[in-house]
């Protein structure tokens, strides 16, 4: 088999891998927080990113609009867009 054919792949699995991890600790680092009444400092939407681009150079067309899924189950990129369009006008 061809390097060309698996080197689509290997960025799939290795953004991808990177995005799951990411993520999961920003969930974990919630749940940290939450339990001892604290504050956390999320690694924003970099988990998110890295999901996207692993479904974005997936080698199968038909993925690339799963893109949008880690965007909507980072933690992180739902804080920064909860922050962005709700501002206090005081």
């Amino acid at each position: 088999m061809a390097f060309s054919v698996i080197q689509p792949w290997i960025y799939t699995i290795i953004f991808g891998s990177m995005g799951i991890l990411i993520i999961g600790g920003n969930y974990w680092h919630l749940f940290d927080a939450w339990m001892r009444n604290g504050s956390t400092s999320l690694t924003l939407f970099i988990g998110a990113f890295f999901g996207a681009i692993a479904l974005l150079v997936a080698p199968i067309p038909e993925m690339r609009w799963l893109a949008l899924i880690p965007i909507v189950v980072d933690p992180g990129t739902n804080f920064i867009i909860f922050r962005f369009f709700n501002k206090d006008t005081k």
